[in-house]
């Protein structure tokens, strides 16, 4: 398994051509996936939390602002959420679901960042 430079992707060669199995173990970390966009000066970003793009549930027409500490992971706490029947995140005033669950109340998915 090789890095692929300058991503977060792997390349998995096989010289004989035969099927392989490949198992993937990672842990999951909190990230900021931002836009090229910008909104009064600060960056637009989604929060993702391993592979799963996060949405809080907020009926908020204007963009929301993330008060974002330099250790994302420690203001952010992994739970499950009955309502959802999903895990969700809670932290940066916010209880965070992943999108796929988001199809029956109005959702946030870009934010405001602010360091």
């Amino acid at each position: 398994v090789k890095p692929v430079d300058g991503t977060d992707y792997c390349s998995v060669t096989h010289a004989n051509g035969k099927t392989i199995d490949v198992d993937v173990k990672f842990t999951y970390a909190a990230s900021l996936e931002y836009t090229p966009d910008n909104l009064g000066g600060s960056p637009i970003a989604s929060l993702k939390y391993g592979p799963f793009v996060l949405v809080a549930k907020d009926h908020r027409r204007e963009f929301l602002t993330l008060k974002v500490p330099s250790n994302l992971d420690a203001a952010l706490k992994l739970s499950y959420n009955d309502e959802a029947g999903a895990f969700c995140v809670v932290g940066l005033g916010h209880v965070f679901v992943p999108m796929y669950k988001a199809h029956d109340f109005p959702y946030h998915t870009y934010f405001k960042i602010q360091k």
